[in-house]
This record gives C-alpha cells, sequence and structure tokens, in this order.
C-alpha cells in the first residue's frame, strides 16, 4: 500500500485554483486501488477542507494535512489524528518583530485567522484563502491562544522578508521551524513541525512504510516532504531549489496533468 501526498497551489491545482479531469480521474484510480491520497499544505484546515469538498476527497483513505503539517485530518472520519502548536512566547516575540518594522503578520487557530488590522495585505491574502479572521485588540490576547503558524506578508517589498531573516537568524533557527511558501510568503511553525514530519506521522498512523510515500511539490516548503518521501517529486514548474532535492521531475506541470503522471509512473 502507497501514499501520495500533493501541495496544491501549482501542485495538484492549475494556476486558475481548480483540478484537471485527468489529475481527478488518476486520483479516482488510486484510491479505487486501495492507497491512500493525502493533501499536504500551507493553508488552513477550514481553507483546505473546501478545497477536499470541492475535489470531492471526503472519501475513505483521503487525509489532509494543514498548516504545513501541523495538523493531520481524516477527511473520511473527520477527525484529527495529530496537531502540534507554537510557543506562544515565541509567536508574540516573533510578531512583535515584524509590527515594528511595519510588516504585515498575523497567526492562526482552528478554524479562523488572528490579525491585527484588516489591511490589504490580509485582503489580498483572504481573496486567495477565504479564511475567516478575528481583530485581535493586542498582543497579550495571544498568551493563551492555541496557534498552530505565524506568517509574515510583504507584496510591495518582498525582499524584505529575506532581509529579516538574515538579520534574526540565531533567533528564527532557535525557535522555529520557517520557510518560504511563496515570494511574499514567509511562515514559521514549531521547530519540530513542517511537511515532512506530518507526512511521516501520517504514514506511521497508517502503517505504510516510509519507503512507500510518494510527495509532490513545487515550491520552497515542499522541501522537508520531498527529502523525507520514498519517492520525493517536483513539479515541472518547480523552483530550481526544490527540483535539486526530488528524487523525480515531472515532465508535465500542474497545468497539464502532471499529478496524474506521477500516479501512473509511481503508483499504479
Amino acid at each position: 500500500m502507497k501514499i501520495l501526498l500533493t501541495d496544491l497551489d501549482d501542485t495538484l491545482l492549475n494556476s486558475d485554483k481548480t483540478i484537471s479531469a485527468g489529475n481527478r480521474q488518476a486520483i479516482d484510480d488510486l484510491l479505487e486501488a486501495g492507497h491512500y491520497f493525502s493533501i499536504c499544505t500551507g493553508r488552513s484546515l477550514t481553507g483546505g477542507m473546501v478545497v477536499a469538498k470541492e475535489l470531492q476527497l471526503n472519501r475513505k483513505n483521503c487525509f489532509l494535512i494543514a498548516y504545513q503539517g501541523c495538523v493531520i485530518y481524516d477527511l473520511y472520519q473527520q477527525k484529527t489524528i495529530n496537531e502540534q502548536f507554537l510557543n506562544p512566547h515565541h509567536a508574540i516575540e516573533l510578531m512583535s518583530m515584524f509590527r515594528e518594522l511595519q510588516i504585515h503578520t498575523h497567526s492562526y487557530r482552528r478554524g479562523e485567522l488572528l490579525v491585527f488590522e484588516d489591511d490589504k495585505e490580509l485582503q489580498r491574502y483572504r481573496s486567495i484563502t477565504k479564511d475567516a479572521f478575528v481583530t485581535v485588540p493586542n498582543m497579550e490576547y495571544l498568551q493563551d491562544q492555541n496557534m498552530y503558524k505565524v506568517i509574515a506578508i510583504d507584496f510591495d517589498q518582498p525582499e524584505r522578508l529575506h532581509q529579516f531573516v538574515s538579520d534574526h537568524k540565531d533567533f528564527l533557527n532557535q525557535n522555529f521551524n520557517y520557510f518560504f511558501s511563496s515570494p511574499y510568503y514567509l511562515e514559521f511553525v514549531a521547530k519540530d513541525c513542517g511537511k515532512g514530519v506530518g507526512a511521516l506521522n501520517l504514514a506511521d498512523y497508517l502503517g505504510v512504510a516510509h519507503s512507500d510515500v510518494i510527495a509532490c511539490g513545487d515550491e520552497q516548503n515542499d522541501i522537508s516532504m520531498i527529502q523525507a518521501a520514498g519517492i520525493g517529486v517536483c513539479m515541472q514548474n518547480g523552483r530550481p531549489e526544490v527540483k535539486a532535492v526530488a528524487d523525480y521531475i515531472t515532465t508535465l506541470d500542474n497545468n497539464h496533468d502532471g499529478i496524474a503522471e506521477v500516479i501512473h509512473k509511481f503508483v499504479l
């Protein structure tokens, strides 16, 4: 038995955020053959479940790994299998640093975003994710919250995010696992969390050998699961640093049934 894990944006989904008929049929064939399928995304659990429903994945042997690996959810039984939270003190210190630099930041708890203001960065971000949000009164409010991840967003000057990493590398390395999920998004989860950890935790839960884990992605935040998997796949449209660590690079991109290619080559 094998498990296929796939990122959503620019991997399973076309650039217009839909799924191709070829990818959909290949997933159906995989499930009918008795294998496992899991979305593995940086999106929230709520946002991931919306996509899963649209893709008709609320079926047996279908799972959702959300928040960059921090939550594992059984889509068929509708239950959480595992979840990991940030240290709230470290998260608050991190977000305070971004706020001082006037870089948008918010955090995530179950079901909603925790934001400081409804600014243009949040509006543009939510136009994609559709997540609900709550405006928090101050940093102290976050002390008692179970937060999965923190994100910093800069659409106008994304180089500021790279500078932040360079300026605070010791603090970040000590307290977080962090990565870019797009050129404009810098994300932070607990140090012992990430897509790779989530992928292997799900495999262990299902009793699937790590060598039978196949993971597909395109961005920097997918690297850990691509490296952890028995077969790590980068999409043809993926970033060069992701292709460099992959065992296989698809000949087809996300807009032309790339996931179907992987399923037929390595699963069926």
